[in-house]
Parts: structure tokens; sequence; C-alpha cells
């Protein structure tokens, strides 16, 4: 696979990592969520602007939530996690908050840095209590990259059953990759299929 079509499917990954966490916040979200992400997506960055301006006057930690989660829409990734941190660090957000900050950490440094710190983050109580599928996907990816196929099935095996189809399909696909690779079945150009599943199913769950 070419560096450059690599760095798309994480790119890819990222947003559809962003996108699904977007989905969990906005369940049961208080109003102020509710708007802040109608706007996000609205990409009317004026009013948007406007916003999270007359946020800050009101609540300093849930601008720097909102603020960060933007920069972390628009790529700005190392700024996002700086912001994440903070609050990390400082408090001052819900507990739901504290996880998908964590969880966007902890992802950072495992797929980006390759630095092992993002386990805890994306393994922290607050990132499995409301994600815990998430979870279990992307400790297992990260094996499975690093073809750690045992560990990686511990966790995919945890997800055959998930409600989010493009997951389930996904982690099935995995499973049966390494049933193959047990029996010295794959190829080359199977592995480079397998991330090409990988694209469409991301690319498809943005589009919905």
């Amino acid at each position: 696979m070419s560096a450059k079509k690599s760095v798309f499917v994480f790119i890819v990954a990222f947003i559809f990592l962003v996108f699904s966490l977007v989905v969990y916040v906005a369940v049961e979200p208080k109003r102020i969520d509710v708007e802040f992400f109608r706007l996000l997506e609205s990409g009317d960055e004026e009013k948007l602007n406007k916003f999270i301006t007359e946020i800050s006057n009101k609540n300093f930690q849930k601008y720097v939530y909102f603020s960060s989660l933007i920069d972390y829409f628009d790529g700005r990734d190392k700024e996002a996690v700086e912001g994440f941190l903070s609050l990390i660090s400082n408090g001052g957000i819900s507990e739901k908050e504290l996880g998908i900050s964590k969880f966007i950490v902890g992802y950072y440094l495992l797929f980006e840095k390759n630095d092992m710190r993002g386990m805890s983050f994306i393994l922290s109580p607050e990132s499995y209590k409301y994600f815990s599928e998430y979870v279990n996907y992307f400790i297992g990816l990260y094996n499975f990259e690093r073809e750690n196929y045992d560990e990686a099935l511990k966790f995919f095996l945890v997800i055959t059953n998930s409600s989010d189809e493009n997951m389930r399909k996904s982690v099935l696909a995995r499973i049966a990759f390494i049933e193959l690779v047990k029996d010295n079945k794959v190829s080359k150009e199977v592995k480079d299929q397998l991330k090409s599943i990988d694209k469409d199913l991301f690319y498809n769950l943005i589009k919905e």
C-alpha cells in the first residue's frame, strides 16, 4: 500500500471516530450540545464562532472543549490534543466529555505517534463506560496492524454482534483474515483488499 493511500485511510478513520463520538454525544444531550453540533455540521463558521464566544463568557472549560472539537474536525490534531489534555488535567467537564477527551487523546497517541501512553487514555473508565465497542475495536485494530493477531482477536470477538453494522463487518473480516493467517493462506493482495474494505466502510459511514 502506498504511503499516500495509507494516510488517506487513517484520515478517514479519524473522521469515522469523531463522527461516531458525535453520535454518542447527541443521543440525549443538553440543549447547548445540540446547538453546537448543529452549527458544527452546518459549516457556518460565523455563527459557530459567535456561539462559542458566548459560551466562553459563561463556561470557559466548555469553550475549551468545543474549541478542541473544532480543531479536531478541521484536522488540527496537535492543537486539539493540547486542549483535551488541559481539560483532562484541570477538570470542569462532564464525565462523558472527559471520556471523549481521553478517547481522542489516546487515539492520537497510539495511531499517530505510536506512543503506548495512548492505551491508558483509551482504556480509561470514562471512555470505556460510554464507548466500550469503540474501545474494543480500536485496541483490536492497533494490535491487528502490528500483527499481534492473538491479542487483536481478544478484542474483536467481544464486538462481533455490534449494533454498528459497519463495525461488525470490519471485525468479522479481520477475524476471517486472522484465521487465514494461521493457515498460511494470506497473500499481499488479500492484505491490500482488507485495507480497501476498511476505507469503503469508513467512507460509507460518513455519507449516511
